[in-house]
């Protein structure tokens, strides 16, 4: 995950958006999404290990399992830009 304050130099937000090898970051246009939100709300990033019974996580776990066992189902409340 990545913290940084607004507002952003177009080249550091392309070189954010391309990992270190030069491919596109997946899911593009939800961090997108998640990056306009960022400015419109005060956000406290805190880093949980995973795997380590932290409640919130093992549920962000499970539902992460259970999309990735059914990539064809919708996004529930997912809204693409038109």
């Amino acid at each position: 995950m990545f913290v940084r304050d607004h507002p952003v130099d177009p080249q550091l937000e392309k070189a954010r958006l391309e990992n270190g090898r030069e491919k596109p970051v997946k899911n593009v246009d939800l961090w997108q999404r998640l990056d306009a939100a960022l400015g419109q709300h005060k956000i406290k990033w805190e880093w949980v290990k995973g795997h380590a019974g932290h409640p919130e996580n093992e549920r962000c776990d499970e539902l992460a399992r259970a999309a990735a066992s059914h990539p064809t189902l919708d996004d529930v409340g997912y809204l693409p830009e038109s």
